[in-house]
Order: C-alpha cells, then structure tokens, then sequence
C-alpha cells in the first residue's frame, strides 16, 4: 500500500461530527458512556444522555463489547492504541455543569 493512500485512510477514519452535548448537567444520572461509530478507534466519551436522541453515529458504551461491527470498513486497516486508562463510569462535574469521564488505570 502506498504511503498516500495509507495517509487518506487515516484521515478518513478520522474526520468527526459535532460530538453529542457534555453539559449543562445537574446530576450524574443525566450522564452516560458512549462511542463515536464513525471512528476507527472505539474510546468511550462523558455525554448527557439525552444528546444521543436521534443520533445513528453514537451508541451507548458497554464495557467489553466489540464494535467492530458496526465502524467504517476502511478500519478494518487500522490498529488502535489501548487506552491508557479504563473507563469506569461519567459523573456530571458541578465545578463545569458538564459531564465528566471516570477512569481507573488500565490493567
């Protein structure tokens, strides 16, 4: 494969839609995982929950599910790099009224 076409592959996978809304948020109940499916590379991010109505690019996050599946065929081509840290859970931040992701180090 050549290095341009690697290079387009890569950009490709990486263009991104407005991501669903962190906040405002009162409470940590109004906060949920989800992955972005129009990535190659599945890492879960602090959204409110309601910003993910009518919205086909972002799923709910469930720890150890494979979304191979359902990502862009050009990913098939790319290797993710482990997240450095494990994603446990989001909490509605009061200092940010935003959602905020709980992580642990990886194992």
């Amino acid at each position: 494969m050549r290095v341009a076409s690697l290079l387009a592959l890569v950009f490709a996978c990486s263009d991104v839609l407005p991501p669903p809304a962190q906040g405002p948020c009162d409470e940590d109940a109004q906060c949920v995982l989800a992955v972005d499916l129009t990535q190659c590379c599945v890492y879960p991010k602090a959204v409110l929950a309601s910003s993910l109505d009518d919205r086909d690019d972002y799923v709910l996050w469930v720890d150890g599910q494979d979304y191979s599946d359902q990502l862009p065929e050009e990913c098939t081509l790319v290797s993710c790099a482990p997240a450095a840290e494990r994603p446990v859970g989001a909490v509605c931040d009061p200092v940010d009224a935003a959602c905020a992701l709980v992580t642990e180090p990886a194992r």
